[in-house]
């Protein structure tokens, strides 16, 4: 027995042609042989000149090898012209061609797997009349491509001459059948994940950095404690950011190398952003200090002569920003 998709056939058939489908289904899903697949009432949309055109696939069975045949059915009587086969299904302009259908289909179909990407495999049509008889030759229809009511009975076995013999690569049905099952191949976005972290952390955080700059003190010194991710990093910014619109002086000093240089990379370009250490150096070259970084003791030294310095600075920024600090010394703040 073929496996049918979806696995619940039409339930609740609305016309002639619908109980036809479903009668049909029945007979390929249980004629066929397990290693088919039968997918049933696909809708269907493609692109052409820049318009959308959708349609239905009434039956598709897929082969072994992942070969595709695409089975129209056509119920009911038929029309026979001297061109082609019509189908009229009552009202103004119903009459449908139905070699012209067929076609569209299956260049609808190679159209779209080509635009997948999806491997070159065989895609054949079979039209199914289960209540008309062919009397005649048609040039639109090869012989056996057609199964009419006298060929209903062999239903199974014309399905199966339709398909070749040509090997494929082992995952080429998987990915045949995923394409007909409408199976999106889909990855995260590493980038987009980051961006929304960012976005709620800042949304989060946002509420630090609203309130402090609203108080005000005569000392204008302000301790903040509170813990990662509460929004300190994004008041500094903050106030950096509103230093630099006043064109203020004002310098960022956190702990370690790495936050400052990603501090840096955010801040404004007239803000100093450096480290405590760094600041230290800075000011012993300027003393003309030769610093031997070789010393064990060199950063202890190089810190300690700046605190004792530090008393007879002249204040020069109007914006000083200490970060973590509980890295710091106790006697350095």
């Amino acid at each position: 027995m073929a496996r049918i998709h979806p696995s619940t056939p039409l339930h609740n058939p609305l016309t002639a042609g619908d109980y036809r489908e479903r009668d049909i289904l029945q007979i390929l899903g249980d004629g066929l042989p397990a290693n088919f697949d039968v997918f049933h009432n696909l809708p269907w949309s493609s692109m052409h000149q820049g318009n959308q055109h959708f349609g239905e696939l009434d039956l598709v069975v897929i082969s072994p090898l992942g070969h595709i045949l695409l089975i129209e059915v056509k119920a009911g009587a038929i029309e026979e012209t001297t061109q082609s086969l019509v189908k009229t299904y009552g009202g103004i302009n119903k009459d449908k061609d139905i070699g012209h259908q067929i076609r569209r289909q299956h260049s609808s179909l190679k159209e779209r797997m080509n635009h997948g990407d999806l491997p070159k495999v065989h895609v054949g049509t079979l039209l199914v009349l289960p209540d008309h008889a062919i009397r005649s030759a048609v040039l639109a229809y090869p012989r056996d491509r057609v199964v009419d009511a006298t060929d209903m009975p062999t239903l199974c076995q014309r399905v199966l001459g339709t398909f070749p013999g040509t090997e494929t690569a082992a995952t080429v049905r998987q990915l045949v059948v995923d394409f007909f099952s409408n199976r999106f191949a889909v990855v995260p976005d590493v980038s987009t994940h980051i961006g929304q972290v960012v976005q709620t952390s800042t949304q989060l955080a946002s509420g630090l950095a609203d309130w402090v700059t609203k108080i005000s003190h005569t000392s204008n010194l302000f301790v903040i404690e509170a813990t990662a991710g509460s929004g300190k990093t994004q008041l500094a910014l903050n106030l950096l950011q509103t230093a630099a619109q006043h064109k203020q002086r004002a310098c960022y000093v956190c702990f370690n190398r790495p936050l400052a240089d990603h501090l840096a990379k955010l801040a404004p370009a007239s803000v100093e952003v450096t480290t405590f250490h760094q600041v230290c150096r800075d000011w012993a070259e300027r003393q003309g200090v030769a610093l031997d970084f070789a010393a064990a003791d060199v950063f202890e030294r190089m810190t300690q002569d700046y605190v004792d310095a530090c008393e007879t600075f002249t204040p020069s920024l109007d914006l000083l920003i200490i970060d973590e600090s509980q890295d710091f010394e106790r006697a350095c703040l």
